[in-house]
């Protein structure tokens, strides 16, 4: 047997090793969301969604949220990203503990409102210090295209020849 075959061999048991550990935290996400959602009426579904959170409102109308419980930085599948109305629970790991958030299928922070009930964009907030901008850092921010100090003065056009003096 080469080198080749020893190798081949080795990459596949760490890549089933891999592929265990990525199952085992996906079963922990989810035993984590249920711990969340314990006093909510949750159902286990398959086919682009792993939970489904069924809500009666006043008049007795009954509304299903679709829920993806993802960890880290895992993506969401093609189906998953079809999902009409699909809400993803992240858990990432920190140095802290574990973080939780909710977006939606695009990546955007979503949080709930109680006076509507309903799930809206998380806005950015100022930060209570005073300084570092905002605390949501999901957009980059914007940056001159010059770093010279005199780039914004050269890169504005005239309007016409006549406001010259010369």
């Amino acid at each position: 047997m080469g080198l080749s075959g020893i190798f081949g061999k080795r990459s596949s048991l760490s890549n089933k090793e891999r592929m265990k550990k990525i199952r085992q935290s996906g079963k922990e996400g989810e035993a984590q969301f249920r711990r969340d959602k314990f006093l909510s009426n949750i159902e286990r579904r398959y086919h682009g969604k792993d939970f489904v959170e069924k809500k009666t409102d006043w008049d007795g109308k009954t509304h299903e949220t679709p829920w993806e419980v993802k960890r880290n930085n895992s993506p969401l599948s093609p189906k998953q990203k079809r999902t009409h109305n699909l809400h993803v629970r992240r858990y990432v790991d920190t140095k802290y503990g574990v973080e939780s958030r909710t977006e939606d299928k695009h990546g955007n922070r979503l949080e709930h409102n109680i006076v509507s009930g309903k799930w809206e964009k998380a806005k950015n907030k100022p930060n209570p210090f005073g300084f570092g901008g905002s605390t949501d850092s999901s957009k980059p921010k914007k940056t001159k295209s010059s770093n010279s100090i005199w780039g914004s003065f050269s890169n504005k056009k005239r309007k016409s020849k006549s406001d010259s003096i010369w």
